[in-house]
C-alpha cells in the first residue's frame, strides 16, 4: 500500500512538469521506494536506484549525498549477505541468523530510509524543477582546495619536553608498568602464539634450529633476552615470568613515546598526559604487553618510527648542505668508483661465503654494498667537491652563492648594493616582502621572517630557525633525527614485515615535500582540468622545506641501515650448528636468503591453500571489522567449573584473556582519525598528516591479504587512535577556553576520561585472566550489541 501511494505521488509530480530530468528523478525515486517500502527485499534491489542516482549527481547536487549513502548501504548489505552465508554454511554455534551484526544493519537501514524520504520530499516539494543546485565537480574541488591554508603554522612541533614533562611522562610509563606487571605471569603456561615465540627463546638458548621461521627474529631475540634475565632455561627464565617480562617493559616505554609525540604535536602537558593515559588504560595495549608475541614490539617501533620521522620533518625546515650546482660530473665519477668497489666487494664476499651460495646470494651481496656505497658517496662526496653551501628555508627560499633566492625567483644580494627583482619592495633595495591573505614574509640579506596569525619564525643564513623561543639547528638536528629514523625503522623491519608499511609512509610524505619544488610548473600545465582554483603564481611551500630532504639519500640510507640491522638480527641464526653429510657446519648466507623466500611463500601462498581448503579460525576477522571492534581475539579461556556448577550461571569460575581495546577509546577513533585528515589538509599540519597516512598504510594493505587475519594485525594503529582522540579532546577543551561562558566542553572531556578508566576497570577481569563467575564473564561479552561475534 505504501509503495502504491508513493508511486502515485511521484508519477503525478512528473506529469505536472513532463521534464526529461524530472522523469529520471522519478525513475530513481520509484526504484528506491521499491526497495525501501516493499517487504523481504534482497540487497540487489537497491542497485537500480544507485545506478540511476549516479548521473543525477552532475545535475542535482543533493543526489551526491544520496549516491554516497546508497554506496555505503549497498556495501553493508553485501557484507551482511556474505556473513549470513558463512554462518549458515559453517553452522556457527549460537549465531542469530536473522539478526546478524545489529550494530551495523540497523544504522544502515535507518540511513536508507532517511535517504529515501530526503530525495522524495525534495522532489515532491518542488525542488526537483530547480537547476540552481546543480553539482559542479570543478567548483567542488575548488571549494575544497580553498579550505587549505596558504601557510603553515611556525609553532608546530616547537614544544619540547621540559623537566616536568619528563617526570610526568616517566611516571605515567612506570605506572603503566606496575598495572601490567601485576599478575603478568598468569597463566603460567604458553598461551596462543607463545607456543612458537617462547619456544624460539628455548631453542636459541639450547642451540637448536628455530622452528618459527615466518617472521624476522628481533622480537624472538627480545624474548630470549627476557628469559636470560631470569636464568635462561633454568629458574624462572623458562616460565611465563621470563618469557613476558621485557614485553611488559616495551609496553611501558610505548606510553612514554606517545607522551613525547603528543607534547610535540599538541604543545600541551595536560593533553600529552591524556594521550598517554588513553594508551595506558587500553585493554588491547594491556594484553599485548603481557604476552610473549611480537605485536607490542612492532607497535612500539612503529610509533617510534613515526615520531622520529616527525622530528626529522620538523628539523628539515631549515637545512645547510653542500652545493654542487649543475656540476654533476664529480658526483657521477665518485658513484662510478663506488659501483666498481661494490662489484669487487661483492665478488670477494660471495667467494668468502662459499661457492654453494648461488646467484641470489651474489645479487643480494652486490646490492647491499652498492646501496651502502651509494649512500656514502651521496653524503660525503659533495663535502669535498662542493664550492658553495646551500641554506634552504621552509617556504622554499634558498641562500647560495652570495644571494637569497625567494620561492618565486626574487633575489636579495647578501652584500651591499645590487638590484632587487621579483616581489614588491619595502623601500629597501636589499629587502623583499611577500604578503598573501594572513601570511607575510620579510626577506633581508640572507634572512627570512615568516609571520602568521599563529606565530612567527625567523630564518638565518647560519642555518637556524627560531620560533616560539625554540631554535632548530639545520647543521645538527636534521642529521640526528635522520640517523635515528633509519635505526628505529631498521629495528621495526627486523621485528615483522608489516613494519615495512611505515617505510612507505616516510617515503610517500617525503616525496610530497620534495615535489613542492616543481609543483608550480606542474600546476601551470594541468590546472585547466580541474578549475581555476589551481591557477596562479608560485606560492610558498606549506608542507616543509622542498630542499630540506634529499629523497635518494633518505631512501638509500634507510634501506642500508635497515638491511644491516635485519642481517645483524640473524647472527644467532647464522651461528647455529647444522649437520650436513655427517659434518657440523653453520647456516650460510644462502640459507638465510632461502629462509626469506620460505617466509614469503608461507604468508602469500600456503595460507591461500589453507583458506581455499576451507580452513578457518573462530577469531579470524576481516580488515573492515577491526575499526568497529567486531571481533577481538581471545588468547586464553578456561572453564574451571565442575559437576553441577557447569550448568549454573553463578558457578565459579571461568577465566579469559581477550585482546579487547577499550571501546571508549577505540570508537572515538572512528571520528577522530578522519578529523585528523581534514585538519592535516586545512591547517597544513605535518604531524596530523603523518598519523593519518600511517593509519591508512597500516590498515588498507590488509584488504588484499590471502591469509587468515586477526584484530592484532591492526594493533599498531592503537597509538595513532589515542593521539587522534587527544587531538579531538583538545579541540573540544579549547572551545571552552575561547568561549568562557561555555562550560560543557570541559565537563564532556572530564566525563569521557572517567568513562575510559571505568571501562578499563569493568573489562579488566577478561583482560587479565581473573577467575570470575560465568555470569560475570558473560555480562562483559556485549551480546546486546555484537550478538556472538565476540565469540
Amino acid at each position: 500500500g505504501l509503495l502504491v501511494v508513493a508511486t502515485g505521488l511521484i508519477v503525478s509530480r512528473y506529469l505536472s512538469t513532463r521534464e526529461p530530468l524530472a522523469f529520471l528523478e522519478a525513475a530513481m525515486i520509484v526504484s528506491l521506494a521499491y526497495f525501501i517500502l516493499s517487504t523481504r527485499m534482497h540487497e540487489r534491489y537497491v542497485f537500480n536506484a544507485l545506478m540511476l542516482a549516479t548521473p543525477l549527481v552532475f545535475l542535482r547536487g543533493r543526489y551526491l549525498y544520496a549516491t554516497i549513502a546508497l554506496s555505503v548501504t549497498l556495501l553493508a548489505n553485501l557484507m551482511y549477505s556474505f556473513e549470513y552465508l558463512r554462518v549458515m554454511s559453517e553452522h556457527v554455534a549460537n549465531a542469530n541468523s536473522v539478526n546478524l551484526n545489529p550494530w551495523l544493519s540497523r544504522p544502515m537501514a535507518l540511513l536508507n530510509v532517511a535517504t529515501f524520504f530526503y530525495v522524495a520530499y525534495t522532489y515532491l516539494g518542488g525542488v526537483g524543477t530547480e537547476v540552481a543546485d546543480r553539482f559542479d565537480l570543478r567548483a567542488a574541488i575548488a571549494r575544497l582546495w580553498a579550505q587549505g591554508r596558504t601557510w603553515f603554522a611556525p609553532l608546530e612541533g616547537v614544544s619540547r619536553m621540559t623537566r616536568p614533562d619528563w617526570i610526568i611522562g616517566s611516571a605515567m610509563a612506570f605506572g603503566s608498568f606496575l598495572i601490567m606487571f601485576s599478575g603478568y605471569a598468569l597463566p603460567n603456561e604458553k598461551i596462543f602464539d607463545e607456543i612458537y615465540y617462547a619456544r624460539a627463546g628455548e631453542e636459541y638458548l639450547s642451540g637448536k634450529d628455530i622452528f618459527e621461521y615466518t617472521h624476522p627474529p628481533l622480537t624472538k631475540l627480545l624474548i630470549t633476552a627476557s628469559m636470560t634475565l631470569f636464568g635462561g632455561l633454568h629458574g624462572a627464565g623458562d616460565t611465563a615470568t621470563g618469557w613476558r617480562f621485557l614485553n611488559v617493559v616495551v609496553g611501558a616505554l610505548m606510553v612514554l613515546i606517545v607522551y613525547c609525540f603528543a607534547k610535540r604535536l599538541l604543545g600541551s602537558t595536560l593533553f600529552a598526559g591524556i594521550a598517554a593515559g588513553l594508551l595506558a588504560f587500553d585493554g588491547f595495549h594491556f594484553v599485548q604487553s603481557r604476552i610473549a608475541t611480537p605485536e607490542i614490539t612492532v607497535a612500539f617501533f612503529s610509533i617510534f618510527t613515526l615520531y622520529a620521522f616527525y622530528r626529522f620533518w620538523l628539523a628539515s625546515r631549515v637545512r645547510v648542505a653542500p652545493w654542487l650546482g649543475t656540476k654533476l660530473q664529480p658526483l657521477l665519477r665518485a658513484e662510478g668508483w663506488a659501483l666498481a668497489a661494490a662489484t669487487l666487494v661483492s665478488a670477494g664476499a660471495s667467494a668468502f661465503f662459499g661457492k654453494s651460495d648461488g646467484l641470489a646470494t651474489h645479487v643480494v651481496v652486490f646490492l647491499y654494498f652498492e646501496l651502502g656505497l651509494y649512500a656514502a658517496v651521496r653524503i660525503f662526496a659533495p663535502r669535498f667537491r662542493a664550492a658553495h653551501t646551500l641554506v634552504s628555508y621552509a617556504d622554499g627560499s634558498r641562500v647560495l652563492e652570495g644571494r637569497l633566492e625567494t620561492f618565486d625567483g626574487g633575489i636579495v644580494p647578501l652584500g651591499k648594493g645590487g638590484a632587487v627583482a621579483g616581489l614588491a619592495t619595502r623601500g629597501d633595495k636589499n629587502a623583499l616582502t611577500y604578503s598573501d591573505d594572513e601570511l607575510r614574509i620579510e626577506y633581508g640579506r640572507g634572512t627570512a621572517k615568516y609571520i602568521t596569525p599563529e606565530g612567527t619564525a625567523a630564518f638565518e643564513p647560519a642555518g637556524t630557525m627560531t620560533s616560539g623561543g625554540e631554535t632548530i639547528d639545520g647543521r645538527r638536528d636534521g642529521v640526528i633525527w635522520m640517523v635515528a629514523l633509519a635505526v628505529i625503522a631498521g629495528c621495526l623491519a627486523a621485528s615483522k614485515w608489516n613494519g615495512l608499511f611505515d617505510y612507505f609512509v616516510v617515503w610517500a610524505l617525503t616525496g610530497v615535500v620534495v615535489l613542492q619544488s616543481v609543483w608550480p610548473r606542474f600546476v601551470s600545465a594541468g590546472y585547466k582540468a580541474v578549475g581555476e582554483a589551481f591557477k596562479g603564481a608560485a606560492r610558498p611551500a606549506v608542507w616543509g622545506n622542498p630542499f630540506g630532504i634529499s629523497l635518494d639519500i633518505l631512501v638509500a640510507g634507510m634501506l642500508f641501515v635497515g638491511a644491516t640491522i635485519y642481517l645483524a638480527a640473524y647472527i644467532p641464526y647464522l651461528t647455529l650448528p647444522v649437520t650436513v653429510d655427517g659434518k657440523i657446519v653453520h647456516h650460510s648466507l644462502a640459507d638465510l636468503i632461502a629462509l626469506q623466500k620460505a617466509m614469503y611463500g608461507y604468508h602469500c601462498c600456503e595460507k591461500t591453500v589453507m583458506i581455499s581448503a576451507g580452513a578457518h579460525h573462530p577469531y579470524a576477522s576481516s580488515w573492515w571489522q577491526w575499526p568497529l571492534l567486531d571481533k577481538p581475539i581471545s588468547y586464553y579461556y578456561h572453564d574451571f567449573r565442575t559437576g553441577v556448577a557447569t550448568q549454573q550461571a553463578e558457578g565459579c569460575c571461568v577465566a579469559e584473556i581477550i585482546a579487547l581495546p577499550n571501546p571508549i577509546v577505540w570508537w572515538l577513533g572512528l571520528v577522530s582519525v578522519p578529523m585528523l585528515a581534514w585538519l592535516a589538509w586545512k591547517e597544513r599540519n605535518k604531524g596530523y598528516a603523518i598519523l593519518f597516512t600511517a593509519y591508512m598504510f597500516q590498515w588498507l594493505p590488509w584488504i588484499g591479504t590471502p591469509r587468515l587475519a586477526f584484530e592484532y594485525h591492526f594493533f599498531p594503529n592503537l597509538a595513532i587512535i589515542c593521539l587522534a582522540d587527544a587531538v579531538l579532546l583538545k579541540r573540544v577543551w579549547d572551545y571552552a577556553r575561547d568561549n568562557s561562558e561555555v562550560v560543557w566542553p570541559k565537563v564532556a572531556v572530564g566525563v569521557y576520561l572517567l568513562s575510559v578508566v571505568a571501562a578499563f576497570v569493568f573489562w579488566y577481569p577478561i583482560l587479565a585472566g581473573t577467575h570470575i563467575t560465568w555470569q560475570a564473564w558473560d555480562s562483559r561479552m556485549m551480546h546486546w550489541l555484537f550478538g556472538n561475534s565476540w565469540v
